[in-house]
């Protein structure tokens, strides 16, 4: 359904604040006879922040706002300062036992979902970043210890063997 906006008041009353707003404030809505929600962003924002929270981590923002106090507004792995960065802090949680560990900047949460099952491969990233990466015999050394974990390389030693 669009909205003909020729045919519709340029402003709209939000069913919360009771405001006249622009219809620009308010979200759309395929449901509704004017294709708009009923509550302007303003007033609908929290509430769908609520319902996310408690849905996908079980926490309020109530929980949220303790736990950002407790971390003084910074990502708990890099230290970064939520005024430094682009968007709010993200929610860290263990996918299998649902529980929340923390509240990370964007690239520590992506880091961190990299990594996922491998905490040896924060220490190799450490000591290559350390080393300033590898000549091609150090590599070959690390191969020769089993440093890598090639399914391709096992496969043909396997299928000869």
């Amino acid at each position: 359904m669009t909205v003909n906006l020729a045919l519709v008041s340029q402003g709209k009353t939000c069913g919360r604040c009771k405001q006249e707003k622009p219809l620009s404030d308010f979200n759309r809505n395929r449901t509704q006879r004017d294709g708009l929600q009923k509550w302007c962003r303003e007033c609908h924002a929290p509430r769908v922040r609520r319902t996310q929270l408690q849905r996908d981590y079980g926490i309020t923002p109530e929980d949220y706002n303790e736990m950002y106090e407790a971390q003084c507004g910074c990502c708990v792995i890099c230290g970064d300062h939520q005024s430094t960065l682009t968007a709010v802090l993200h929610v860290d949680h263990n996918h299998e036992t649902g529980k929340v560990r923390g509240l990370l900047c964007r690239f520590c949460n992506l880091l961190e979902g990299f990594i996922k099952d491998k905490p040896q491969a924060l220490d190799r990233l450490r000591d290559y970043k350390a080393n300033d990466g590898y000549t091609l015999e150090e590599l070959r050394a690390l191969r020769g210890r089993g440093y890598f974990n090639n399914p391709i390389e096992e496969h043909s030693r396997a299928s000869k063997g």
